[in-house]
């Protein structure tokens, strides 16, 4: 499973929304014929996102696939009136049952990944294989700082009453919360993300 994302906002800003109906076709289009040849399917999921599922395959068969899939879309030129408009995007790619429990773990991680990929310098295809675990945490605590050992609160766990779920904070994707002694009800200290001794 893949998400997938090019810089519609950016684009209908500069070029039209016109331009970026155009721009989506394209993508639906290219994606479709190189998946279907792998005897898969996919959908529109929402604003220039789209799902691509590989059914019957692992990691190490998806990914060269979904690479020539990325190769392709990165060699399309859109032509517009007088523009012409270079895709760009990014994509996430994940396998289930291999490294997610359930479709719903599928669908949330591929997301995740395409992000990852979107903000770690766009233009790319970011594999979860499930080696490592990718989070990105937005924490704006005066204390937060690289290298601190902190407890983190994954989505799904609740603290409280409160559920934590991925969001945007900020204007970034964040996967969890990092916690103060005070939310974890360890202590009445709410000045800072807990610092735990490593």
């Amino acid at each position: 499973t893949l998400s997938l994302h090019d810089a519609l906002p950016i684009l209908n800003d500069t070029y039209g929304h016109l331009a970026g109906d155009e721009v989506i076709k394209r993508i639906a289009t290219v994606t479709e014929s190189c998946i279907d040849e792998h005897d898969g399917f996919v959908c529109r999921y929402g604003g220039g996102e789209f799902v691509a599922v590989l059914p019957d395959r692992n990691i190490k068969e998806a990914e060269p696939i979904i690479q020539e899939l990325f190769e392709k879309l990165c060699d399309q030129v859109v032509h517009y009136n007088e523009y012409e408009i270079h895709l760009s995007v990014s994509v996430g790619l994940t396998a289930y049952p291999e490294v997610c429990k359930d479709s719903d773990e599928l669908l949330k991680r591929a997301d995740w990944s395409m992000y990852y990929a979107k903000e770690h310098g766009r233009h790319q295809l970011k594999v979860d294989d499930g080696t490592g675990t990718l989070r990105q945490v937005v924490c704006g605590a005066p204390n937060a700082r690289k290298g601190i050992v902190s407890a983190l609160a994954i989505p799904g766990c609740k603290i409280g009453d409160m559920v934590i779920q991925s969001g945007k904070l900020r204007g970034v994707l964040s996967d969890g919360m990092m916690c103060s002694g005070k939310e974890l009800g360890i202590n009445d200290d709410h000045s800072g993300i807990i610092e735990l001794d490593e």
